[in-house]
Protein backbone atom coordinates (compact mmCIF):
# COMPACT_ATOMS: atom_id res chain seq x y z
CA UNK A 1 0.00 0.00 0.00
CA UNK A 2 1.46 3.42 -0.55
CA UNK A 3 0.06 6.39 1.41
CA UNK A 4 1.14 9.55 -0.94
CA UNK A 5 2.04 12.70 1.67
CA UNK A 6 1.64 10.96 4.99
CA UNK A 7 4.47 11.87 6.86
CA UNK A 8 6.69 10.34 9.80
CA UNK A 9 5.98 10.11 13.31
CA UNK A 10 7.56 13.03 14.31
CA UNK A 11 5.71 15.22 11.51
CA UNK A 12 1.38 16.08 11.34
CA UNK A 13 -0.83 13.34 11.03
CA UNK A 14 -3.00 13.43 7.53
CA UNK A 15 -6.99 13.80 7.97
CA UNK A 16 -9.45 13.21 6.44
CA UNK A 17 -10.77 13.20 3.89
CA UNK A 18 -8.81 11.09 1.67
CA UNK A 19 -8.61 9.52 -1.95
CA UNK A 20 -8.48 6.17 -2.75
CA UNK A 21 -7.32 4.49 -6.07
CA UNK A 22 -7.76 0.63 -5.89
CA UNK A 23 -7.04 -1.75 -8.33
CA UNK A 24 -8.90 -5.41 -8.64
CA UNK A 25 -6.83 -7.54 -11.60
CA UNK A 26 -8.70 -10.70 -13.19
CA UNK A 27 -5.65 -12.52 -14.65
CA UNK A 28 -5.10 -16.19 -14.59
CA UNK A 29 -1.31 -17.07 -12.78
CA UNK A 30 0.20 -17.51 -16.73
CA UNK A 31 -0.80 -13.93 -17.44
CA UNK A 32 1.70 -10.68 -16.09
CA UNK A 33 -0.64 -7.87 -15.07
CA UNK A 34 2.20 -5.67 -15.49
CA UNK A 35 5.60 -4.20 -13.46
CA UNK A 36 3.70 -0.65 -12.64
CA UNK A 37 1.19 1.06 -13.26
CA UNK A 38 0.76 4.88 -13.21
CA UNK A 39 -1.90 7.30 -11.35
CA UNK A 40 -2.47 10.49 -12.68
CA UNK A 41 -4.35 12.51 -10.36
CA UNK A 42 -5.56 16.08 -11.31
CA UNK A 43 -8.01 18.50 -9.76
CA UNK A 44 -10.60 19.64 -12.17
CA UNK A 45 -11.46 22.84 -11.69
CA UNK A 46 -7.80 23.63 -11.87
CA UNK A 47 -8.12 26.18 -8.51
CA UNK A 48 -6.28 23.52 -6.29
CA UNK A 49 -2.87 22.94 -7.33
CA UNK A 50 -3.48 18.97 -7.53
CA UNK A 51 -1.45 17.73 -10.53
CA UNK A 52 0.08 14.20 -9.76
CA UNK A 53 1.32 11.53 -11.05
CA UNK A 54 1.72 7.99 -9.06
CA UNK A 55 3.73 4.90 -10.22
CA UNK A 56 3.40 1.66 -7.87
CA UNK A 57 3.11 -2.36 -8.45
CA UNK A 58 -0.17 -3.43 -10.34
CA UNK A 59 -2.00 -4.49 -7.27
CA UNK A 60 -1.08 -1.66 -4.91
CA UNK A 61 -3.58 0.68 -3.31
CA UNK A 62 -2.69 4.66 -3.51
CA UNK A 63 -4.37 6.73 -0.84
CA UNK A 64 -3.89 10.78 -0.89
CA UNK A 65 -4.77 13.14 1.68
CA UNK A 66 -7.05 15.86 -0.64
CA UNK A 67 -9.06 18.66 -0.49
CA UNK A 68 -12.46 18.78 -1.26
CA UNK A 69 -13.03 18.74 -5.31
CA UNK A 70 -13.90 17.21 -8.25
CA UNK A 71 -10.97 15.12 -9.33
CA UNK A 72 -9.93 13.23 -13.00
CA UNK A 73 -7.60 9.94 -12.57
CA UNK A 74 -5.82 8.17 -15.17
CA UNK A 75 -4.72 4.79 -15.08
CA UNK A 76 -1.40 4.01 -17.66
CA UNK A 77 1.17 1.63 -17.99
CA UNK A 78 -1.42 -1.30 -18.76
CA UNK A 79 -0.15 -3.80 -21.31
CA UNK A 80 -1.81 -4.33 -24.50
CA UNK A 81 -3.44 -7.22 -23.94
CA UNK A 82 -4.99 -5.51 -20.25
CA UNK A 83 -7.93 -3.94 -20.34
CA UNK A 84 -10.12 -1.52 -18.20
CA UNK A 85 -14.23 -1.75 -17.74
CA UNK A 86 -14.46 1.79 -17.29
CA UNK A 87 -11.74 3.12 -19.29
CA UNK A 88 -8.88 4.46 -18.15
CA UNK A 89 -10.49 7.93 -16.30
CA UNK A 90 -12.90 8.12 -14.30
CA UNK A 91 -14.04 11.49 -12.32
CA UNK A 92 -14.60 11.51 -8.11
CA UNK A 93 -16.10 13.95 -6.20
CA UNK A 94 -14.26 14.25 -2.60
CA UNK A 95 -16.92 16.20 -0.82
CA UNK A 96 -16.99 17.64 2.45
CA UNK A 97 -16.86 15.95 5.85
CA UNK A 98 -16.14 12.62 4.20
CA UNK A 99 -13.37 10.07 5.20
CA UNK A 100 -12.18 8.37 1.97
CA UNK A 101 -13.48 8.25 -1.82
CA UNK A 102 -12.47 5.32 -3.65
CA UNK A 103 -11.86 5.14 -7.51
CA UNK A 104 -12.25 1.69 -8.66
CA UNK A 105 -10.56 0.04 -11.52
CA UNK A 106 -12.01 -3.13 -12.88
CA UNK A 107 -8.99 -4.83 -14.75
CA UNK A 108 -8.76 -8.13 -17.16
CA UNK A 109 -5.44 -9.45 -18.40
CA UNK A 110 -5.89 -12.15 -21.24
CA UNK A 111 -3.43 -14.74 -22.61
CA UNK A 112 -2.57 -14.62 -26.03
CA UNK A 113 -3.95 -17.54 -26.58
CA UNK A 114 -6.48 -20.15 -24.76
CA UNK A 115 -6.85 -23.42 -25.61
CA UNK A 116 -9.82 -25.66 -24.09
CA UNK A 117 -10.80 -29.38 -24.99
CA UNK A 118 -14.14 -30.87 -24.15
CA UNK A 119 -14.24 -34.69 -24.19
CA UNK A 120 -17.18 -36.91 -23.68
CA UNK A 121 -17.76 -40.71 -24.82
CA UNK A 122 -16.17 -43.91 -24.14
CA UNK A 123 -12.16 -45.21 -23.64
CA UNK A 124 -11.07 -40.95 -23.66
CA UNK A 125 -7.48 -40.07 -24.15
CA UNK A 126 -6.20 -39.17 -20.28
CA UNK A 127 -4.01 -36.63 -21.73
CA UNK A 128 -3.44 -34.99 -25.08
CA UNK A 129 -0.51 -33.87 -26.58
CA UNK A 130 -0.83 -30.11 -28.47
CA UNK A 131 1.36 -28.33 -30.55
CA UNK A 132 1.09 -24.38 -31.03
CA UNK A 133 3.44 -22.91 -34.03
CA UNK A 134 4.15 -19.56 -35.63
CA UNK A 135 6.44 -17.67 -37.82
CA UNK A 136 9.76 -17.87 -36.23
CA UNK A 137 8.74 -20.51 -32.87
CA UNK A 138 6.40 -23.79 -31.89
CA UNK A 139 5.18 -24.55 -27.96
CA UNK A 140 4.12 -28.10 -27.41
CA UNK A 141 2.41 -29.58 -24.26
CA UNK A 142 0.04 -31.83 -22.49
CA UNK A 143 -3.77 -31.15 -21.90
CA UNK A 144 -5.95 -33.11 -19.99
CA UNK A 145 -9.74 -34.15 -21.42
CA UNK A 146 -11.39 -31.18 -20.17
CA UNK A 147 -9.10 -28.88 -19.87
CA UNK A 148 -8.47 -24.98 -20.27
CA UNK A 149 -4.92 -23.68 -20.83
CA UNK A 150 -3.85 -20.29 -21.14
CA UNK A 151 -0.62 -19.49 -22.78
CA UNK A 152 0.85 -16.45 -22.71
CA UNK A 153 3.78 -14.65 -25.20
CA UNK A 154 2.98 -15.60 -28.23
CA UNK A 155 3.44 -13.14 -31.19
CA UNK A 156 0.86 -11.41 -33.13
CA UNK A 157 -0.35 -12.77 -36.23
CA UNK A 158 -1.45 -16.00 -37.29
CA UNK A 159 -0.61 -19.29 -35.42
CA UNK A 160 -1.35 -22.84 -36.31
CA UNK A 161 -2.91 -25.28 -32.87
CA UNK A 162 -2.81 -29.30 -33.68
CA UNK A 163 -3.39 -31.86 -31.42
CA UNK A 164 -1.10 -33.92 -31.98
CA UNK A 165 -2.08 -37.95 -30.26
CA UNK A 166 -5.46 -38.80 -30.55
CA UNK A 167 -6.42 -42.74 -29.87
CA UNK A 168 -7.81 -44.15 -32.52
CA UNK A 169 -11.35 -44.30 -31.84
CA UNK A 170 -11.45 -40.53 -30.45
CA UNK A 171 -12.30 -37.64 -33.57
CA UNK A 172 -12.42 -33.90 -32.96
CA UNK A 173 -15.72 -33.22 -34.15
CA UNK A 174 -15.66 -28.89 -34.47
CA UNK A 175 -14.73 -27.13 -37.58
CA UNK A 176 -11.22 -28.29 -38.37
CA UNK A 177 -10.95 -31.19 -36.61
CA UNK A 178 -7.53 -32.13 -35.18
CA UNK A 179 -5.96 -28.55 -36.79
CA UNK A 180 -6.57 -25.12 -36.28
CA UNK A 181 -5.75 -21.75 -37.52
CA UNK A 182 -6.25 -18.39 -35.76
CA UNK A 183 -4.90 -15.34 -35.70
CA UNK A 184 -3.62 -13.75 -32.22
CA UNK A 185 -2.94 -10.19 -31.60
CA UNK A 186 -1.51 -8.24 -29.27
CA UNK A 187 -4.76 -7.18 -27.36
CA UNK A 188 -4.89 -11.70 -26.66
CA UNK A 189 -8.62 -13.06 -25.88
CA UNK A 190 -7.48 -15.65 -28.96
CA UNK A 191 -9.95 -18.88 -27.93
CA UNK A 192 -9.08 -22.40 -30.00
CA UNK A 193 -11.57 -25.06 -28.59
CA UNK A 194 -11.27 -28.65 -29.63
CA UNK A 195 -14.67 -30.71 -29.08
CA UNK A 196 -13.80 -34.84 -28.83
CA UNK A 197 -15.87 -38.10 -28.69
CA UNK A 198 -14.27 -41.35 -28.07
CA UNK A 199 -16.58 -44.06 -29.06
CA UNK A 200 -16.80 -47.73 -28.17
CA UNK A 201 -15.06 -49.55 -31.29
CA UNK A 202 -17.95 -51.91 -30.98
CA UNK A 203 -20.57 -50.10 -31.23
CA UNK A 204 -19.23 -47.05 -33.42
CA UNK A 205 -21.90 -46.39 -36.52
CA UNK A 206 -20.75 -46.68 -39.79
CA UNK A 207 -21.82 -44.56 -42.66
CA UNK A 208 -22.39 -46.64 -45.47
CA UNK A 209 -22.93 -44.36 -47.90
CA UNK A 210 -23.34 -40.90 -48.44
CA UNK A 211 -23.81 -37.85 -51.19
CA UNK A 212 -23.65 -34.40 -50.78
CA UNK A 213 -24.99 -31.96 -53.01
CA UNK A 214 -25.96 -28.16 -53.35
CA UNK A 215 -27.55 -25.90 -55.77
CA UNK A 216 -29.79 -22.62 -55.51
CA UNK A 217 -28.63 -22.00 -52.03
CA UNK A 218 -29.67 -25.50 -50.41
CA UNK A 219 -27.64 -28.41 -49.41
CA UNK A 220 -28.68 -31.92 -49.69
CA UNK A 221 -27.22 -35.37 -48.30
CA UNK A 222 -28.45 -39.04 -49.58
CA UNK A 223 -26.89 -41.29 -46.36
CA UNK A 224 -26.87 -44.92 -45.41
CA UNK A 225 -25.88 -45.74 -42.13
CA UNK A 226 -25.50 -48.77 -40.10
CA UNK A 227 -25.19 -49.06 -36.09
CA UNK A 228 -24.68 -52.15 -34.14
CA UNK A 229 -27.26 -51.60 -31.62
CA UNK A 230 -29.89 -49.92 -33.64
CA UNK A 231 -29.93 -46.50 -32.03
CA UNK A 232 -29.01 -44.29 -34.24
CA UNK A 233 -30.18 -40.62 -33.00
CA UNK A 234 -28.51 -37.93 -34.94
CA UNK A 235 -26.25 -37.00 -38.39
CA UNK A 236 -24.25 -34.00 -38.55
CA UNK A 237 -23.45 -32.17 -41.77
CA UNK A 238 -21.44 -29.18 -43.00
CA UNK A 239 -19.36 -27.39 -45.50
CA UNK A 240 -15.69 -27.56 -45.87
CA UNK A 241 -13.12 -26.06 -47.50
CA UNK A 242 -11.86 -29.97 -47.48
CA UNK A 243 -9.40 -29.45 -44.32
CA UNK A 244 -12.29 -29.99 -41.89
CA UNK A 245 -13.04 -26.05 -41.95
CA UNK A 246 -16.04 -24.87 -41.95
CA UNK A 247 -17.16 -22.37 -44.75
CA UNK A 248 -21.10 -22.07 -43.36
CA UNK A 249 -21.71 -18.68 -41.81
CA UNK A 250 -23.17 -20.86 -38.28
CA UNK A 251 -20.78 -23.87 -38.51
CA UNK A 252 -21.77 -27.51 -38.59
CA UNK A 253 -25.84 -28.54 -38.61
CA UNK A 254 -26.51 -31.38 -36.70
CA UNK A 255 -30.16 -32.84 -36.87
CA UNK A 256 -31.70 -34.88 -34.13
CA UNK A 257 -34.62 -36.95 -33.83
CA UNK A 258 -33.23 -40.08 -35.63
CA UNK A 259 -34.74 -42.50 -33.33
CA UNK A 260 -37.89 -40.75 -32.55
CA UNK A 261 -38.64 -41.00 -36.50
CA UNK A 262 -39.96 -42.90 -39.10
CA UNK A 263 -36.44 -44.65 -39.29
CA UNK A 264 -36.25 -45.53 -35.48
CA UNK A 265 -35.54 -48.89 -34.08
CA UNK A 266 -33.67 -50.66 -38.18
CA UNK A 267 -30.34 -51.27 -37.61
CA UNK A 268 -29.58 -49.50 -41.37
CA UNK A 269 -31.59 -46.61 -42.37
CA UNK A 270 -31.36 -43.98 -44.77
CA UNK A 271 -31.72 -40.35 -44.35
CA UNK A 272 -32.86 -37.83 -47.39
CA UNK A 273 -32.17 -34.34 -45.96
CA UNK A 274 -31.51 -31.04 -47.07
CA UNK A 275 -30.12 -27.60 -45.13
CA UNK A 276 -31.47 -24.12 -46.26
CA UNK A 277 -27.83 -22.52 -46.39
CA UNK A 278 -28.25 -19.31 -48.50
CA UNK A 279 -24.48 -18.85 -49.52
CA UNK A 280 -24.07 -18.51 -53.77
CA UNK A 281 -23.47 -21.53 -55.41
CA UNK A 282 -20.26 -20.10 -56.66
CA UNK A 283 -18.90 -19.77 -53.32
CA UNK A 284 -19.45 -23.39 -52.39
CA UNK A 285 -17.41 -24.37 -55.86
CA UNK A 286 -14.38 -26.80 -54.92
CA UNK A 287 -15.26 -27.54 -51.59
CA UNK A 288 -16.31 -30.43 -49.37
CA UNK A 289 -18.98 -31.78 -46.98
CA UNK A 290 -18.29 -33.60 -43.65
CA UNK A 291 -20.85 -36.24 -42.48
CA UNK A 292 -21.18 -38.09 -39.81
CA UNK A 293 -24.13 -40.08 -37.70
CA UNK A 294 -24.15 -40.85 -33.69
CA UNK A 295 -26.10 -42.72 -31.59
CA UNK A 296 -27.86 -42.64 -28.47
CA UNK A 297 -24.45 -43.44 -26.29
CA UNK A 298 -23.06 -40.25 -28.08
CA UNK A 299 -20.34 -43.28 -30.00
CA UNK A 300 -19.83 -41.67 -33.93
CA UNK A 301 -19.00 -42.95 -37.54
CA UNK A 302 -15.98 -42.13 -38.83
CA UNK A 303 -16.95 -38.35 -39.76
CA UNK A 304 -16.27 -38.96 -43.33
CA UNK A 305 -15.32 -35.44 -45.89
CA UNK A 306 -15.79 -35.80 -49.73
CA UNK A 307 -16.31 -33.23 -51.93
CA UNK A 308 -19.73 -31.63 -52.84
CA UNK A 309 -20.66 -33.18 -56.35
CA UNK A 310 -23.30 -32.81 -59.35
CA UNK A 311 -23.80 -36.88 -60.04
CA UNK A 312 -24.41 -38.07 -63.02
CA UNK A 313 -28.08 -38.38 -64.58
CA UNK A 314 -31.31 -36.12 -64.23
CA UNK A 315 -33.15 -35.42 -61.20
CA UNK A 316 -36.43 -36.27 -60.21
CA UNK A 317 -39.72 -33.56 -61.27
CA UNK A 318 -43.10 -32.92 -59.73
CA UNK A 319 -45.90 -34.07 -61.76
CA UNK A 320 -48.49 -32.32 -59.15
CA UNK A 321 -48.02 -31.15 -55.73
CA UNK A 322 -51.22 -29.89 -53.39
CA UNK A 323 -50.40 -29.34 -49.75
CA UNK A 324 -54.02 -28.04 -47.86
CA UNK A 325 -55.39 -27.77 -44.36
CA UNK A 326 -58.16 -30.86 -44.28
CA UNK A 327 -60.12 -28.83 -40.70
CA UNK A 328 -57.69 -26.60 -39.26
CA UNK A 329 -55.50 -29.66 -37.88
CA UNK A 330 -54.62 -31.43 -40.41
CA UNK A 331 -52.53 -30.93 -43.27
CA UNK A 332 -52.56 -33.35 -46.08
CA UNK A 333 -50.66 -33.73 -49.15
CA UNK A 334 -51.07 -35.01 -52.65
CA UNK A 335 -47.92 -35.13 -54.56
CA UNK A 336 -47.20 -37.22 -57.77
CA UNK A 337 -42.96 -37.60 -59.34
CA UNK A 338 -41.18 -38.79 -61.98
CA UNK A 339 -37.51 -39.58 -62.50
CA UNK A 340 -36.07 -39.75 -66.48
CA UNK A 341 -33.87 -42.07 -64.89
CA UNK A 342 -36.37 -44.37 -63.15
CA UNK A 343 -34.10 -43.88 -59.89
CA UNK A 344 -36.49 -41.55 -57.61
CA UNK A 345 -36.26 -42.43 -53.66
CA UNK A 346 -38.67 -40.15 -51.61
CA UNK A 347 -39.41 -37.03 -50.10
CA UNK A 348 -37.84 -34.63 -47.29
CA UNK A 349 -40.27 -32.68 -46.41
CA UNK A 350 -40.52 -28.66 -44.35
CA UNK A 351 -42.58 -25.97 -43.65
CA UNK A 352 -42.50 -21.93 -43.22
CA UNK A 353 -43.89 -20.81 -40.25
CA UNK A 354 -44.64 -16.94 -38.89
CA UNK A 355 -41.79 -15.27 -37.46
CA UNK A 356 -41.47 -16.08 -33.76
CA UNK A 357 -43.54 -19.56 -34.06
CA UNK A 358 -40.59 -21.81 -32.77
CA UNK A 359 -37.66 -19.44 -32.37
CA UNK A 360 -36.57 -15.64 -31.47
CA UNK A 361 -38.32 -13.39 -33.73
CA UNK A 362 -35.67 -12.34 -36.33
CA UNK A 363 -37.27 -10.99 -39.13
CA UNK A 364 -37.80 -13.66 -41.38
CA UNK A 365 -40.04 -16.85 -41.87
CA UNK A 366 -39.51 -19.96 -39.67
CA UNK A 367 -38.31 -22.94 -41.07
CA UNK A 368 -38.87 -26.56 -39.34
CA UNK A 369 -38.41 -29.68 -40.88
CA UNK A 370 -41.29 -32.78 -40.70
CA UNK A 371 -38.99 -35.31 -39.61
CA UNK A 372 -35.23 -36.12 -39.86
CA UNK A 373 -35.05 -38.86 -42.17
CA UNK A 374 -37.50 -38.03 -45.10
CA UNK A 375 -39.86 -40.22 -46.65
CA UNK A 376 -39.22 -43.39 -48.92
CA UNK A 377 -41.82 -43.11 -51.72
CA UNK A 378 -44.24 -40.59 -52.98
CA UNK A 379 -46.78 -40.62 -50.30
CA UNK A 380 -46.58 -37.99 -47.04
CA UNK A 381 -48.62 -38.92 -44.00
CA UNK A 382 -51.30 -36.39 -43.00
CA UNK A 383 -49.80 -34.11 -40.43
CA UNK A 384 -52.20 -33.10 -37.66
CA UNK A 385 -51.32 -29.83 -35.71
CA UNK A 386 -53.34 -27.42 -33.41
CA UNK A 387 -51.41 -27.73 -30.61
CA UNK A 388 -49.66 -24.04 -29.71
CA UNK A 389 -47.44 -22.51 -30.96
CA UNK A 390 -48.30 -24.96 -34.50
CA UNK A 391 -51.14 -23.65 -34.86
CA UNK A 392 -52.69 -23.72 -38.66
CA UNK A 393 -52.72 -19.28 -39.09
CA UNK A 394 -48.47 -19.69 -38.61
CA UNK A 395 -48.57 -22.38 -41.35
CA UNK A 396 -47.20 -19.89 -44.42
CA UNK A 397 -45.98 -23.00 -46.86
CA UNK A 398 -45.10 -26.63 -47.23
CA UNK A 399 -42.07 -27.28 -48.93
CA UNK A 400 -41.20 -30.92 -50.53
CA UNK A 401 -37.38 -32.02 -51.86
CA UNK A 402 -37.65 -35.27 -54.38
CA UNK A 403 -34.88 -36.71 -53.77
CA UNK A 404 -33.25 -39.64 -56.26
CA UNK A 405 -31.27 -42.69 -55.81
CA UNK A 406 -28.03 -40.94 -57.55
CA UNK A 407 -28.40 -38.28 -54.27
CA UNK A 408 -30.49 -35.28 -57.09
CA UNK A 409 -32.56 -33.28 -55.39
CA UNK A 410 -35.78 -30.95 -56.61
CA UNK A 411 -37.24 -28.37 -54.43
CA UNK A 412 -40.54 -27.34 -54.49
CA UNK A 413 -42.96 -25.35 -52.67
CA UNK A 414 -47.05 -24.68 -52.27
CA UNK A 415 -47.39 -21.05 -50.73
CA UNK A 416 -51.19 -21.41 -50.61
CA UNK A 417 -52.34 -23.99 -47.92
CA UNK A 418 -56.02 -23.77 -47.87
CA UNK A 419 -56.63 -24.44 -51.33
Amino acid sequence: MLAAGCSDSTGPVEVPPFLAIVSKIDAVPQVDPGAAYTYHVKELSGTIPIDTTITVPPRDTVIMHVPTATYLVTLAGLPTYCSTKDGPTQGILVPPNSNTSIVRYFITCRPSLTIITATDGMQADSQTIFGVSWNGGQRTGILGPNDTLPIQGIPSGPVLVELESLKPNCQVTTSGGRFRNVTVDSTGGSVVDFRIVCSDPDRQPKILSAVSTYHEGVGGLLLKATDPEGDLERYAWDVTDCRRQSVLPSGIRTRRGLSNGVAAGPDTITVMTTFEVGLPDDSVAGKCAAVYVGDEENNISTILEQPLVNPPGNPPSVVSFNARFNTTQIIETQLEATDPDGDFLGVFVAYTLRDGTIGSPDGAPDFAVRNATGFLGQTVPALGIGNAPLLYENFYSEIIYLFDAAGHFTKVEDPDLFN
